[in-house]
């Protein structure tokens, strides 16, 4: 309703289409599969890392310390489960 003078309907030709077959679709899927899989299955300090750092954010020094544990040690298990969901995502390619 609001600005319905600024609106343009979508035409391929002009703003360009998208090369996302459903078969690439369906694959992106699995692969996130496959790691929320992988990621279930890591072991629960090693999981608890991995979160902490990609998906909260937080700096290594940070989670080091909530979790009472060295930074290097935060380092090894962060380094462990990207190895791990990397070879899940490689796996599922085939």
């Amino acid at each position: 309703v609001r600005h319905t003078s600024d609106h343009v309907e979508f035409d391929a030709s002009v703003h360009g289409g998208s090369d996302f077959s459903p078969e690439r679709v369906l694959q992106g899927k699995l692969a996130v599969s496959a790691m929320q899989v992988a990621l279930r299955g890591l072991p629960e300090r090693t999981r608890d890392i991995f979160v902490l750092r990609v998906f909260e954010e937080q700096k290594t020094a940070d989670v080091a310390h909530a979790l009472g544990i060295s930074t290097r040690a935060v380092e090894v298990h962060y380094a462990k489960a990207l190895a791990l969901l990397a070879a899940a995502v490689r796996d599922h390619r085939g």
